[in-house]
């Protein structure tokens, strides 16, 4: 679960909401009406003192304002008309009963303590298609069970390059479809568009969030439409489906022998995987800040998620150096053909929940080589001092740029 917009009213009676929802068992999917979710958190138990100040935080509360998002509608212009309500100075604080009062709603289930501890993409703004052309020389021929064993083996340590783009943003979950079947998903990180066709075909390329990629068993038309009523069947275009219903998608694909690209999230693996991402060496980055992507569960151990493509930009940036000392070299790696180096974060993933920006951005990882990543992990604590002081001189400004804010003690005390 990740942290609330903020801690005002309407913030706070979120956090009450979720309380009282949290004695109702499994509400993930869960619907309710707008009433619904008032006579859960009333007044007289919200602890606000003025109704009226009660009744702005509850419009507050469902509202986009702050950057809100702590509920799906089913008649997704809502958000912005309690937002308007919200920011407006002649607001009717009622109308979310008056007119309101009837429609459902979902509790953006990024905030609900999810069943079995992970449930595939819980953090979604939008839903596409993105039909894949079987006239492609990559999977000319291929089976539904071959074009997924790419999924898995292939597309987590390279773009997907495509000759028309969704127009979509990061965090549009993409379901891909071949042979009339949704064979694929992964989550949209960035789009790239090329200045010249590629090949004289691709326009341009998606990157996706390695740690998103899965395959399940195949679903067909019906079982798309069983979820979305309007889906009369798969062509060529690039459907975008209502958010609303997303969450009953990943309820079928939670079931459907779901298995991601990404399973292995030890140090060495993910090292392994930057290592296989291949990158075009013209890679430009700008700092600025992200939102957290989120956490995965293995085992008894969560972790907050790393992708391997934003490390190897960070690495290919640094044109393969150890950017504490220029001059170490370790071996040529037998993948690149460059020298070998490892990607650290030089605020530790561990400890995400501080910051209300990703630390998963290029600005926070580092070019080590390996004999000065083992050291800040292991070396006396005057070897660790003097290599995080360094990195943190050279670090600083970019961090600010991507709103990370640190001083050098606090940087320090993660290491000791």
């Amino acid at each position: 679960m990740v942290e609330l917009k903020g801690n005002a009213n309407a913030d706070k009676l979120f956090e009450l909401l979720l309380t009282r929802v949290g004695h109702q068992g499994d509400v993930f999917g869960k619907e309710y009406t707008i009433s619904e979710i008032e006579t859960l958190i009333p007044y007289n138990t919200s602890g606000i003192i003025k109704t009226e100040s009660y009744h702005y935080a509850m419009t507050s509360m469902f509202s986009g304002q702050k950057g809100r998002d702590y509920f799906i509608f089913s008649n997704a212009i809502l958000k912005d008309k309690f937002t308007e309500l919200a920011n407006s100075g002649n607001r009717n604080n009622h109308a979310k009963n008056t007119f309101y009062g009837d429609e459902k709603v979902r509790i953006n289930p990024k905030y609900l303590e999810l069943p079995n501890g992970l449930i595939p993409y819980s953090d979604v703004n939008s839903v596409r298609i993105l039909p894949m052309s079987g006239s492609d020389p990559e999977f000319t021929g291929s089976s539904i069970e071959e074009v997924q064993k790419w999924f898995i083996n292939v597309l987590p340590y390279r773009e997907y390059n495509f000759k028309r783009g969704l127009n979509s943003e990061h965090g549009t979950l993409v379901l891909f479809q071949y042979n009339a079947h949704v064979i694929a998903s992964a989550v949209l990180d960035e789009r790239i568009d090329f200045e010249s066709k590629l090949g004289g075909v691709y326009r341009g390329a998606y990157r996706f969030i390695p740690s998103s990629i899965a395959i399940f068993d195949s679903i067909n038309s019906q079982e798309m439409n069983s979820i979305w009523n309007c889906f009369k069947g798969f062509s060529q275009t690039h459907k975008k489906l209502d958010l609303y219903n997303y969450i009953d998608f990943i309820k079928l694909i939670a079931n459907r022998q779901i298995r991601f690209a990404v399973l292995d999230d030890t140090e060495e693996s993910y090292q392994d995987a930057i290592e296989q991402t291949q990158l075009d060496s013209t890679v430009e980055v700008n700092d600025e800040p992200r939102e957290p992507v989120g956490t995965s569960t293995r085992g008894q151990s969560e972790r907050w998620k790393r992708n391997n493509i934003t490390s190897k930009k960070a690495i290919v940036l640094a044109d393969y150096k150890c950017e504490y000392d220029e001059s170490h070299s370790s071996f040529t790696s037998k993948v690149t053909g460059k020298n070998y180096v490892e990607a650290h974060h030089l605020i530790p993933m561990e400890f995400q929940e501080q910051f209300n920006r990703s630390l998963d951005v290029e600005a926070n990882i580092i070019s080590l080589c390996p004999l000065c990543h083992k050291a800040v992990h292991h070396a006396s604590l005057d070897k660790i001092e003097q290599i995080i002081r360094d990195l943190y001189q050279k670090r600083k400004d970019r961090l600010t740029k991507c709103e990370i804010e640190i001083d050098y003690k606090r940087l320090l005390s993660y290491y000791n």
